[in-house]
């Protein structure tokens, strides 16, 4: 049995911007009426994090830890969950929408 438009999950890929407020995509995904998974992935594989190419030190990770902590609050106010995934992308981003 094929799933209609409605059934099929809608991803919603937070990376650089991690707020809900004038959150284009998440207003349209929240508007189709389909499920809506909220997605952050940590990919440390496929694209430098810094314009140097290093991996985030110390004292990133922890304003990312914050920040994504501030995000799931956000997102529980309205019964969203985030998703967290560590690797590359592309692979993350395929088998959420296998799942």
């Amino acid at each position: 049995m094929k799933a209609s438009n409605s059934d099929r999950p809608v991803i919603v890929w937070f990376r650089d911007d991690l707020r809900l407020s004038d959150h284009p995509a998440l207003h349209e995904a929240a508007m189709t009426g389909a499920p809506v998974i909220c997605l952050y992935v940590l990919d440390e594989q496929s694209a430098p994090l810094h314009s140097q190419g290093r991996q985030i030190g110390a004292a990133s990770r922890w304003w990312l830890a914050q920040s994504l902590k501030s995000l799931q609050g956000s997102l529980s106010q309205f019964r969203q969950k985030l998703v967290l995934r560590k690797g590359a992308a592309a692979t993350v981003l395929s088998a959420t929408l296998d799942d």
